[in-house]
């Protein structure tokens, strides 16, 4: 079927809604129908899954209603990965010479930086010993390939992946400018302490198991063999119904749908586009002094009902808890992990923040260990201890899989 007028297949396309929309949450064969519906209309040809969703957003928002945050979020994702962007030259002058600019580069990807959570994670901070940087830029060049020949054999594992560079690191792997907001993690010394420490690269990876974690990064430092030196490792697993050691369901203030996207990735007008930044702290937990507390006074240090995760009302909520000096306008995107050793008696959490501006993830750090007002510092503080602190660039895939192209240092 081939539409004459692209109005006529939008009148058509909204009277068929209500049915495709049915078979769609009956099965992926409505969906496929639902594309090869549009298909030949220009509206839909490029990008069928972001036009959906973009419709019905339009012209039957009630309609949204039956359709899961996760399909939202892969029509989202759809959308984004079929537009056409470029990275665009810094912002010195065009007569200088290329290897102080950024190529272009054609269609833009990102990569798994907001994703479904998953059950299993596996965190890497890597140390790149001088003169290996040839093997890095080889490993980000090459790094789409290994994560196909793991994914193409168990894609029902869900593996997502991040590779993250640091402030340090990027300016050794080419002369081409540092990200705009790329720098290192600011230590906090007041009451409690958020160190900085050291990290060249960061691998985030994340599976409904932890084997595909696990065979991830065995590929990838296969590759990187001498070049590079392990110097955290945190096995993070999703405990119970998504709570963390304390007892507290983590991670209810995330956005959602598009609005993840909007708070992580930087926009096309960006030195990097499709690119974001994460920061990294690795906490512990004191269990045995936290136990001591009534779950009254968990719940007042927390701001958050313990048993069904509902936010503690302005009157009650203490204005030292965790929620109240991180209820901030500018939005993060968190995939916290639990993680645990029984035999080094560590349990605790691994924070990890996503945002498009890392200061929006400082200014809730200072927040917590300053205190706002100064000395109104976080209570949960009194119980939790960071040991790490690590700022990285997330490049967008596309960058990555053309990253040889990047004039060396």
């Amino acid at each position: 079927m081939t539409f004459l007028h692209e109005d006529w297949a939008l009148v058509i396309t909204l009277a068929a809604g209500d049915f495709f929309l049915g078979l769609v949450s009956r099965s992926t064969c409505g969906l496929k129908l639902w594309i090869e519906f549009c298909a030949n209309n220009t509206k839909f040809r490029e990008d069928p899954r972001g036009a959906f969703l973009l419709l019905l957003r339009i012209h039957a928002p009630h309609l949204l209603s039956r359709l899961s945050v996760s399909f939202q979020l892969k029509c989202t994702l759809a959308h984004i990965k079929a537009k056409p962007v470029s990275i665009r030259a810094d912002s010195k002058s065009a007569n200088e010479p290329d290897h102080h600019r950024v190529r272009k580069i054609g269609i833009m990807t990102i990569q798994h930086v907001v994703d479904k959570p998953s059950r299993a994670a596996l965190f890497l901070v890597l140390e790149i010993k001088d003169g290996c940087e040839q093997a890095t830029r080889d490993m980000l060049t090459g790094f789409a390939g290994l994560f196909k020949s793991v994914n193409f054999r168990y894609n029902e594992g869900e593996l997502y992946t991040v590779v993250g560079i640091g402030a340090s690191m990027w300016p050794r792997l080419t002369s081409a400018p540092l990200p705009n907001r790329l720098k290192e993690f600011e230590a906090i010394d007041a009451a409690h302490k958020a160190p900085a420490t050291p990290g060249d690269i960061l691998f985030h990876f994340r599976a409904n198991s932890y084997d595909l974690c696990h065979e991830m990064a065995r590929q990838v430092l296969d590759q990187l063999g001498d070049a590079a030196t392990v110097i955290d490792e945190t096995h993070g697993f999703k405990y119970l119904d998504q709570r963390d050691l304390l007892g507290f369901v983590d991670g209810t203030a995330n956005p959602l749908a598009e609005e993840a996207l909007d708070t992580v990735l930087l926009g096309d007008d960006a030195d990097y586009p499709r690119g974001s930044y994460v920061t990294v702290q690795k906490y512990i937990h004191d269990l045995a002094k936290w136990n001591e507390l009534s779950t009254e006074e968990q719940e007042k240090v927390i701001g958050r009902t313990k048993a069904d995760d509902i936010e503690l009302d302005d009157d009650t909520k203490p204005s030292n808890s965790h929620v109240a000096l991180n209820d901030l306008e500018e939005d993060i995107y968190r995939e916290n992990m639990v993680f645990g050793s029984f035999a080094a008696g560590e349990m605790g959490t691994y924070f990890i923040g996503y945002a498009k501006d890392p200061e929006n993830v400082m200014e809730r750090l200072r927040n917590m260990f300053i205190g706002k007002p100064v000395g109104n510092y976080d209570r949960i503080l009194d119980f939790s201890t960071a040991l790490t602190g690590t700022n990285f660039f997330v490049p967008s895939a596309e960058l990555m899989k053309n990253f040889d192209e990047l004039p060396p240092a």
